[in-house]
């Protein structure tokens, strides 16, 4: 991974920033800013180089970027993982997790979302390759469709297909939400004020 270069292209409110291993482009990724609030809202690796750490990279450049360019305070993560169309598979599952680690929650409450009268239906994303297994959820209000896939807290992984191939109720979805285990496509990821910290930490820069 030494060999790899940056290229970052300043927007008029943000950043896009290229990312090359051995001078081909192996992923991109975005950043933009509303406010004093600094946006992540893309990153994409090309299938052959995920799980090698570029992602985190890429998160990590963006968010400095934003910092230092535009001296944001506030953080939002808008694309966690990509899918919800059926027969799709989970992509960018990995920034989900890394989310989670460097302090970022979904913003959503639980208890509404997964209301028993506001889930139509429920459907399991099989894992494909590199993919990790998951839930697709019909709900009867925006998103409408969303991704879900759930993750082994003492291991920081994806769970196995197997898993998924049981009975869950709404009861299920809340409380994973509210242990961290639940990572969602398709909503915002929020910075918690006491996790500014570790975050600032993941980015090696001080919190100023």
């Amino acid at each position: 991974m030494n060999n790899y270069e940056l290229k970052i292209l300043e927007l008029k409110k943000g950043v896009k920033i290229s990312l090359f291993l051995n001078e081909k482009l192996i992923g991109e990724s975005f950043g933009e800013v509303e406010g004093n609030k600094g946006i992540l809202y893309d990153v994409y690796v090309f299938k052959e180089y995920q799980r090698k750490g570029f992602g985190k990279i890429l998160v990590k450049e963006v968010f400095k970027e934003l910092i230092k360019k535009f001296k944001v305070k506030n953080f939002l993560i808008r694309m966690v993982m990509k899918g919800g169309q059926k027969d799709n598979l989970l992509e960018n599952a990995g920034i989900g997790i890394l989310a989670y680690k460097i302090g970022f929650l979904p913003q959503i409450d639980p208890y509404q979302l997964f209301s028993e009268g506001n889930i139509k239906n429920i459907e399991i994303i099989p894992e494909k390759d590199i993919y990790p297994a998951g839930y697709q959820i019909t709900l009867n209000s925006a998103p409408y469709i969303l991704t879900a896939m759930v993750i082994d807290n003492l291991f920081q992984k994806p769970q196995p297909e197997k898993f998924y191939y049981r009975f869950i109720s709404h009861k299920n979805l809340i409380e994973w939400v509210l242990e961290n285990k639940l990572i969602l496509g398709n909503v915002n990821y929020y910075l918690k004020e006491e996790n500014k910290e570790k975050f600032y930490n993941f980015l090696e820069m001080k919190n100023d």
